[in-house]
Order: C-alpha cells, then sequence, then structure tokens
C-alpha cells in the first residue's frame, strides 16, 4: 500500500534551485493514516491513504533517489515494515530484504496552507479527450515558457499555444462542464500533462478560483481508503 502513495508523490518533486527539503518526499504519519506529499514550487501533489492505521505520529523526509529505490525493490504485495530513528535515519524490512536510508533535513513547507479548500468553480472533462488535446496542442508552445492557454466556457473549453518565434498555433475545443462563467487561464503544458497522467478515471475534475490562483485537480472518484489531491500554479496571461 506505500508504493500507491510514492508512485504518484516522487515524480513531483525535481533538483532545479529547490530548497533541500524539497528535494525529497515528505512521510506525515498520523494514527489513522499515511499523508504523502512532494513539490516543486510550480505543483504539489498530496496522497492519503487510510488502510494503514500507524497509530502513531511523526514525518520525515524521504530523498528522491531513496524514494526510486524503495519503488525498485519493495513489490506491490509486500508488507513493509518502517523503522524511523530521527538522528540516524529510516529502515524499511521485508522478510527477505532490508534497506536503510538517510533523511533530508530540515522542515517540509506546511501543505496544509498551500492546498485552496475553497475554490468555488468545478470544471470537469474527458481525461482521454483531454490529454490527447493537451498533447497536441502542445506541439505549438514556445519552449522559451511552454504557455498553454485555456478559454474555459460552461459547456466547451478551448485550448491553445502560440510560437510567436516560428509564427505557428494550435487550437482545439472540446466539450467540458463548468460551473462558473468564460475564465481564461493559462498552465505550463509539461507540468499539466505530467499530473493528468497519472489519473485513472474517466474524467477529471479541476477546481478553480480565478486565472491568478492555484488549480486543483482531482479525479471523479479516489480509489478506495486514499484521496489525491494535486496542486498546479497558473501562468500569467493577458488575452486569449
Amino acid at each position: 500500500a506505500l508504493l500507491r502513495g510514492l508512485e504518484y508523490t516522487s515524480f513531483a518533486a525535481g533538483t532545479d534551485m529547490l530548497r533541500p527539503q524539497m528535494m525529497g518526499v515528505y512521510w506525515d504519519i498520523k494514527p489513522d493514516k499515511l499523508i504523502f506529499v512532494a513539490t516543486d514550487t510550480h505543483k504539489l501533489v498530496r496522497f492519503e491513504d487510510a488502510s494503514l492505521s500507524p497509530e502513531i505520529e511523526g514525518a520525515f523526509i524521504l530523498p528522491n533517489k531513496s524514494t526510486n529505490v524503495f519503488r525498485s525493490v519493495f513489490n506491490k504485495d509486500e508488507e513493509v515494515t518502517v523503522k524511523l530513528e530521527p538522528q540516524t535515519g529510516v529502515t524499511f524490512e521485508t522478510d527477505t530484504f532490508t534497506f536503510e536510508s538517510r533523511l533530508v533535513k530540515g522542515r517540509f513547507p506546511d501543505y496544509t496552507r498551500v492546498i485552496p479548500e475553497n475554490n468555488p468553480f468545478t470544471l470537469t472533462v474527458n481525461r482521454h479527450s483531454f490529454t490527447t488535446a493537451v498533447r497536441r496542442v502542445s506541439l505549438f508552445v514556445d519552449e522559451g515558457h511552454g504557455l498553454i492557454k485555456f478559454n474555459i466556457m460552461p459547456e466547451r473549453m478551448t485550448i491553445k499555444a502560440s510560437d510567436n518565434e516560428y509564427n505557428t498555433s494550435g487550437v482545439e475545443t472540446l466539450a467540458a462542464d463548468f460551473t462558473g462563467k468564460n475564465m481564461i487561464v493559462g498552465f505550463s503544458s509539461s507540468y499539466l500533462s505530467e499530473l493528468a497522467g497519472v489519473l485513472w478515471t474517466e474524467d477529471i475534475v479541476f477546481k478553480l478560483a480565478d486565472p491568478s490562483k492555484p488549480a486543483v485537480i482531482i479525479p471523479t472518484e479516489d480509489k478506495a481508503d486514499t484521496r489525491l489531491t494535486m496542486l498546479l500554479m497558473p501562468m500569467n496571461v493577458t488575452d486569449f
């Protein structure tokens, strides 16, 4: 079960100009669940797993490299014992394998203050149609910024990308369900594709407030005893 969370969160933490605390996966241990969080300041992923009941509280940051090793050496169905020694590191054990890792020092950002809880507008769109449209339109993004624009209306959305250097652009329109009025917002095409790519439900749900506020991206239905929340910072858009 631990692997499920790591599969969603480990990709989110990059290494470009980040504080050391953000170069790993944060394990927030609660008595009734485990919460995994990773961020690179542009995007954030939080994965909660309530199928586990640690019955203790604690927290640590597992380095990205150790996260990848964890995913590689342990099978998804294995029971893994986690032994935490805050001063020295963490040990993961099964009947046949022991893996020890140092921890990232420092304090992880307070993710509970970053994720908006009350974005008032909901955009629902078919996942396959959305991801394929974004992929096609992304061929025309300006490599300098990777901006892709969205003109969102109550029953449809138009996606646009432009490369001013080569004077090319791509535009697609697809059906959508939006509870707000018209909104124009911009995101990084690569970050958006990365987040949408981990979802499995037929539709994707975006919780929006305004073009300057982070978007919250969630599946239409979570898997049993889990909750996945992803946040994506917008890019500046002056017009469509």
